[in-house]
């Protein structure tokens, strides 16, 4: 289980060199070449499966987050459950960043003397889900949203280890922190119609806590007397008759699970670090050879239902480039099995709907550093976008929906100056990531010039419309007043030069740009799977990012897992009550 530390393993650890990158690179292709004789070498000896469960109430295929909370509230409702991963669990959730969305008066804001209500968090999550879900499921995630914390908070340690909350916006906190701003709570147009309350639920630990997230999780699943968990399993269809009795599967032998976990850590990691996605095909033509060369077909009924807890398809670069084509050449984000595979299977095998299969959250972070803000985000003629004290996936949306994914903040040296001293002081709260991207962009990932003509010029932007874009907005800071209602803390003079403009391209060649997709199967209000035709499908629910929920239009940090948890737990009560 431990592959993350071998010389080949895509683990989630930082490089810091060059010389490391390179050698990550070399690595991988050099192991892919070798695949064919590692097969070879398996097939040599006698192959042996594992007993799996050939019947049970309820079958949840997909051991992430959502795939855990189903399992366990259905075993919870005195059904068996048989649990099926086409790894050994973790999913995306293992490799997330374990922030989870609540609110409405959780423990832990309560801790913190935060006064949250759920009819405002409904207000906010409202504006988020943008119609792509009926509002009584949105206001059934708000009222649930405490209690499903304080169910999840019983499982995995939440701490707090230090200071309950984060001191302002931040695009991830500190490790001591344990609830920050993590959407554009405190942003216009939100904070207009809703109360801003910090609700990014953060587990203990070390930098990135997925981990911690999934450990709990993982371990309560596995402790669970009426839980089975079956691992290298992958779904090839469905069994029905005529609804939904269970799935079919392929089944690897135990010698070949060392290379299949392998190959799942390669191709997870590779696409922040390589130039394209011939390491991510490579690890699907592999891993297809696997499962045909050392696997076994293996059905498995279900006596309640069947629940979906796959994931999305962001790995899958086909079906990106025909659903989600805006979304090309971007850095998908989560693991291998994001491939939409078991999703396609259902539409199929019963003509199950899809929806929102266009829509993906792409990240572009400006705060920290906190100067970054007070710049001008405008497009590749020179004309202002929006407010920049927006989330992340806001600012990326719209560059990549309204301006040809091209966009450029422009700071004076006031703002850079303030920015290199933040990203250099060692005494903050910056995590590593956002030291070095701080410094990165102020180093590399820009122009710099000493007047706005000459910017203008290196960026290839309209001089005119840049000047004026400047002229008015210096005009409006003055009097304390912006077009875009951005919060006052960022509103400053861009006047004092040199000119810098960072490159904030979703497709830009110096870093790439991560994203996720956000459309899947289209479900009912209690996650009961719809067919082409409007009709629930018989035996089959979905949840996770195999379903659109609650995040299927805009995403902020930690609305995924927060819908994993409440679609998840939501399933597993309507299977278990069949």
């Amino acid at each position: 289980r431990q592959i993350t530390s071998t010389a080949v393993a895509g683990g989630r650890e930082m490089i810091t060199s060059m010389d490391e990158l390179q050698r990550r690179l070399a690595a991988w292709a050099k192991y892919l070449d070798s695949f064919p004789d590692k097969m070879a070498q398996i097939q040599k000896a006698p192959m042996t499966f594992a007993n799996v469960t050939q019947e049970a109430d309820v079958v949840v295929v997909g051991f992430g987050m959502a795939g855990a909370c189903a399992a366990l509230e259905a075993a919870d409702r005195g059904c068996t459950v048989l649990l099926l991963d086409r790894w050994e669990g973790g999913g995306s959730t293992q490799r997330s960043g374990g922030v989870v969305y609540s609110g409405g008066g959780t423990s832990l804001q309560k801790q913190a003397g935060i006064e949250d209500t759920v009819e405002e968090m409904f207000k906010y999550v409202k504006l988020e889900v943008d119609g792509a879900l009926p509002d009584s499921v949105v206001r059934d995630f708000c009222m649930k949203s405490a209690s499903n914390f304080e169910w999840l908070r019983d499982r995995v340690d939440f701490g707090p280890t230090g200071p309950i909350t984060a001191a302002g916006k931040t695009s991830y906190p500190a490790d001591s922190v344990a609830l920050y701003q993590s959407g554009s709570e405190m942003a216009a147009p939100w904070c207009k119609h809703a109360r801003p309350a910090p609700r990014g639920h953060r587990p203990a630990g070390l930098y990135l806590t997925g981990t911690t997230l999934f450990a709990g999780l993982e371990k309560a699943v596995r402790n669970h007397p009426r839980i089975s968990v079956a691992d290298h399993m992958k779904l090839t269809g469905l069994v029905t008759d005529p609804g939904v009795r269970g799935v079919r599967c392929r089944q690897l032998a135990a010698e070949a699970a060392g290379q299949h976990n392998l190959l799942h850590s390669v191709g997870s990691g590779a696409p922040m670090l390589a130039p394209d996605n011939s390491i991510v095909d490579r690890c699907f033509s592999c891993e297809a050879k696997l499962f045909s060369a050392c696997g076994r077909d293996a059905d498995v009924l279900a006596r309640k239902g069947v629940i979906l807890c796959t994931g999305g398809f962001a790995f899958n670069t086909t079906m990106v480039n025909k659903m989600a084509s805006k979304y090309n050449g971007l850095c998908p984000l989560g693991n291998l099995g994001d491939d939409g595979s078991a999703m396609m299977a259902c539409v199929r095998d019963v003509h199950a709907a899809t929806a929102q299969m266009d829509r993906c959250s792409a990240w572009k972070f400006i705060n920290p550093p906190t100067s970054f803000p007070c710049g001008i985000l405008v497009d590749g003629s020179g004309n202002r976008i929006r407010n920049e004290d927006v989330y992340g996936a806001s600012l990326a949306d719209i560059i990549i929906q309204k301006h040809q994914g091209v966009a450029w903040l422009v700071l004076d040296d006031s703002m850079a100056t303030r920015a290199m001293a933040e990203a250099k002081d060692k005494s903050n709260s910056l995590t590593p990531d956002q030291r070095i991207t701080s410094l990165l962009n102020l180093f590399q990932n820009r122009q710099k010039e000493d007047t706005l003509e000459e910017l203008a010029k290196a960026c290839d932007m309209e001089l005119e419309s840049l000047r004026a874009t400047v002229q008015h907005y210096n005009k409006n800071v003055a009097v304390g007043q912006d077009d875009f209602s951005k919060a006052s803390d960022y509103l400053a003079p861009v006047a004092t030069p040199p000119f810098m403009a960072v490159n904030m391209a979703v497709a830009g060649t110096f870093w790439k740009t991560p994203f996720l997709t956000l459309g899947g199967l289209q479900t009912d209000g209690s996650g009961q799977v719809l067919s082409d035709g409007g009709e629930p499908v018989p035996g089959l629910y979905a949840a996770g990012r195999a379903a659109v929920g609650i995040c299927a239009n805009y995403y902020v940090s930690g609305l995924s897992l927060g819908d994993c948890l409440f679609a998840g737990r939501r399933a597993g009560a309507a299977v278990a009550e069949k």
